[in-house]
């Protein structure tokens, strides 16, 4: 979670997935990426049986969010993590 909040915003072709370079290029390049600490406008929140990131990437884009959970939490909230699961499946919430 720390080294995805790192991360700079977007680009078109993240750790050159565009070629198929040595496992140590890749490596340093993504290493290369990382920012020595957090940005300030990221944040994570680690629980017991859930851990969320929202990355800063810009003004434009604001954040992206993981939230990552077990089925315990699941089974303490289960309308909540249905829609969560819904959301990262179904962009539009009008859609049946």
């Amino acid at each position: 979670m720390e080294r995805y909040a790192q991360l700079p915003g977007y680009a078109p072709s993240p750790a050159s997935l565009d070629r198929a370079p040595a496992h140590e290029a890749v490596l340093q390049e993504i290493t290369d990426l990382l920012h020595t600490e957090r940005l300030a406008e990221s944040l994570i929140r680690l629980d017991a049986h859930i851990a969320q990131v929202a990355r800063y990437i810009d003004g434009f884009f604001g954040f992206d969010q993981w939230i990552l959970f077990d089925n315990r939490w699941a089974a303490t909230h289960p309308e909540l993590a249905r829609s969560l699961l819904r959301y990262a499946a179904h962009w539009d919430p009008y859609e049946k």
